[in-house]
Formats: C-alpha cells, sequence, structure tokens
C-alpha cells in the first residue's frame, strides 16, 4: 500500500511542524493595458514558506511593476504575518486528505485489476457487445398482487385527493402544474417500489401495467372529480356518462378567470395533456427499471456489482465511442484518462454471484452540480446495458 501523507509533515524539509501552510501565490506580468497572471502553488512549515515568499516577491518587482505596491505587496505581508501563527491551513489539510484518498483509489484499481483478470477463465454466453435483454424472468405473483392493492386502494384515494386539489385550487393546476407533477411523480414512485419489491423480471408486462395503471388514475380522477363538481351527488364509472359531462362542462367553459382555459379548444388540449402526463410519466419511471436491475438468465437472482471502474473523462466523439461499445470493442474506454471535471463516466461491471458466466457493463454519463452546501449528481445512460467479454474486461484495468 502507498505510504500515507501526513498532515504535520513539511513537503519542503521533511520534519514534524505542527504549522503548515499553502499558498497560491500568482506571478503577475502588468503591461499597462492588460494583465496576465499564472498562479504557482508553495507549501511548507514557517521556516520554509517564508524565504519562498520573500523570493517570489523580489521576483514580481519587475513584471508587475506598478501593481508591486498596491498587489504584490500587501499580499506578501498578509501571508508573511500568516505564516507564523499556530495551526495548519485548510487547504494544505484538504490536499493531503485528497492526496491520500487518490491513494486509496490507486489500491483499490490495483486490487480491481487483480481481480479482474480471473475473468478470461469465464465463459460469457453472448457476443461483446449485445444489449442486455432481459428474458426468462416472469412477471411475479407479488408484483401483481401489490399492483392489484395499489389500484384498488392506492389509486382511488390519490385520484380522489387530486381531484379535490383540482378544483378547489385551480391556479396550482393551470398556472404552476405542482399539482399534476405531484400526483404523478408519487404514482410512478409506488410503481418503482412495487417493482423492486416485488421482485419483477417482465419489462413488457411492467410497462403494459404501468401505463394501464396510468390510464385508470386519470379515469378515477375524472369520476371523482365530477362528483366534486355536483355537489357530492352524482358519483358515475359510466364513460358515456363521464363524456357528455366533459363536453358539456368545456362548452360552457366552466372556469370563468385567470386560472383556467378560456376556450373549449383550450380545454381540450388541456385535458389531452393532463391525460398524457398521467400515463407517459409513471411509465417513463417503470419504463427501463428491469434493464436497470438485470439478473441473470439461468437462476433468475439479480446481477451483482462485479467491479467498479475508476471514473473517466467524456470523450470527445460520443456518437464513434458509442458504435466501438456496440461491437464489443472496449479499448477507447479503457483508453480515457482518469476523472478531472464535474462531468464523467461511470463504468459498473455485474455478474451473478453464483454462476459466474456472463458479464454486463452499465456505462452511465454523470454530472455534479452544487446545490447550496450539497452536491448533487445527475446520471444518464450512455448506452443500454451490455454484455462484455471477459478480454475486453481486462484492456479497462491494464
Amino acid at each position: 500500500m502507498a505510504e500515507e501523507i501526513k498532515v504535520n509533515i513539511c513537503p519542503a524539509c521533511g520534519q514534524e511542524r505542527d504549522n503548515i501552510k499553502l499558498y497560491e501565490l500568482e506571478s503577475v506580468i502588468f503591461l499597462g493595458g492588460g494583465m496576465i497572471s499564472k498562479s504557482i502553488r508553495v507549501a511548507g512549515c514557517r521556516d520554509c514558506v517564508r524565504p519562498m515568499l520573500t523570493k517570489h516577491i523580489w521576483k514580481q518587482l519587475l513584471p508587475s511593476n506598478i501593481l508591486w505596491p498596491f498587489l504584490v505587496l500587501p499580499t506578501f505581508i498578509y501571508r508573511y504575518r500568516d505564516s507564523g501563527k499556530p495551526g495548519h491551513s485548510p487547504k494544505w489539510v484538504e490536499l493531503v486528505h485528497s492526496l491520500n484518498a487518490q491513494a486509496v483509489l490507486e489500491e483499490q484499481d490495483k486490487a480491481e485489476r487483480e481481480k479482474l483478470q480471473i475473468a478470461s477463465s469465464y465463459i460469457n454466453r453472448h457476443p461483446g457487445g449485445t444489449v442486455y435483454q432481459c428474458t426468462g424472468g416472469g412477471f411475479g405473483s407479488k408484483t401483481l398482487l401489490l399492483a392489484a392493492a395499489w389500484a384498488v386502494i392506492g389509486i382511488p384515494l390519490l385520484s380522489f385527493a387530486y381531484a379535490a386539489a383540482e378544483f378547489y385550487c385551480p391556479e396550482m393546476t393551470f398556472k404552476v402544474c405542482v399539482i399534476p407533477l405531484l400526483f404523478v411523480a408519487l404514482h410512478g414512485y409506488v410503481l418503482w417500489l412495487i417493482a423492486k419489491h416485488g421482485n419483477c423480471r417482465d419489462e413488457l408486462g411492467l410497462r403494459f401495467v404501468a401505463i394501464l395503471l396510468g390510464a385508470w388514475s386519470f379515469y378515477l380522477s375524472w369520476i371523482f372529480w365530477i362528483f366534486i363538481v355536483s355537489g357530492y351527488q352524482m358519483l358515475t364509472a359510466d364513460p358515456a356518462a363521464i363524456w357528455r359531462t366533459i363536453v358539456y362542462l368545456a362548452q360552457e367553459q366552466f372556469w370563468q378567470g385567470d386560472h383556467g382555459p378560456k376556450s373549449t379548444l383550450e380545454h381540450t388540449i388541456v385535458w389531452s395533456l393532463e391525460a398524457i402526463i398521467f400515463i407517459a410519466v409513471p411509465a417513463g419511471v417503470v419504463w427501463n427499471y428491469v434493464r436497470k436491475h438485470p439478473f441473470c438468465e439461468s437462476c433468475l437472482k439479480k446481477l451483482e456489482t462485479f467491479a467498479v471502474m475508476r471514473q473517466r473523462e467524456l470523450p470527445q466523439n460520443m456518437s464513434e465511442f458509442k458504435s466501438k461499445l456496440r461491437m464489443g470493442d472496449l479499448s477507447e474506454l479503457a483508453a480515457l484518462p482518469p476523472r478531472q471535471s464535474s462531468k464523467y463516466l461511470a463504468a459498473e461491471i455485474k455478474q451473478c454471484p453464483d454462476c459466474k458466466n456472463d458479464f454486463v457493463l452499465l456505462l452511465t454519463s454523470c454530472a455534479d452540480m452544487a446545490h447550496y452546501n450539497n452536491v448533487h449528481t445527475t446520471k444518464h445512460w450512455v448506452i443500454p446495458p451490455l454484455y462484455c467479454d471477459p478480454q475486453e474486461i481486462n484492456k479497462i484495468i491494464k
């Protein structure tokens, strides 16, 4: 294992110190009409870093010329006094931790290389570059039972709450769309949980059920909305009666004011978009659920992580990169440099822990975005999960 860098060891003299500082020195060239600057990093204890600061300030006397007494000198005085204060510089502590973390990652990469070299002895039943297919799995009786319970109990309650909120707070529906988005997001998340806890393995079946339940929720919301509009007197599930009521409300321009549609055409467009959202969004949440959670086609067990590749930079030519992946060639992925920015590639290889006969590559494009004091990572599929040959896997780790 790589030797750990210690915070209290001065990088200049190698002695143990309790006040190591790190400074970013600016080398300035002032040309009258413009300025060129370049950062230089220096670190050390008080006895080591002060000569560095003094040497830097005299080297900047001519290049910075008229800026020297106003920019370079005040900065030097502040840092010279700061270098004598007790305690380590926060930037120095952060740098040491970062370097130690990078060393740990390199050790993990080495361990993954040793682990993955064994992969060449395994048998892959699918040609490299073949898109992972969800074959051999069933919908699952537990998934069916949970979906039925949600359709009979959960969706009616949620649809009634949506109809009431839409009636009493129309501005939240038509102006900012908060109520519809919350409703469909909650519905989609529940379907995702049903698929997860029910161990659903039928991709087409799950998609069909999601579309069916989305249409069912939209239908129920209309039933309950008409029930509320009628003063809680008309509760009917007759499609013909509901359709006549919808046409009547559209022609009579039910909403008068600033919140809703003004004409029959606007009513038709709004309600059609609402129907699309009700059906499409929950179905979209679970559309690729099975594909994102691959399973073994022999024992139907969920594939587990075999190895996680080190994060890499995005390729310059994404279309060419995808073409090589579809041909089963991982050499370009192996040639990508390690991650150095907030946008990067994350690669994970999965395999059945029992059968040990297939490797599936999951490749995502990630972006870290700062939000207040937290960092949120968004992920998107670069390409659908692919079967890959053991020999190609070894290219990644060489």
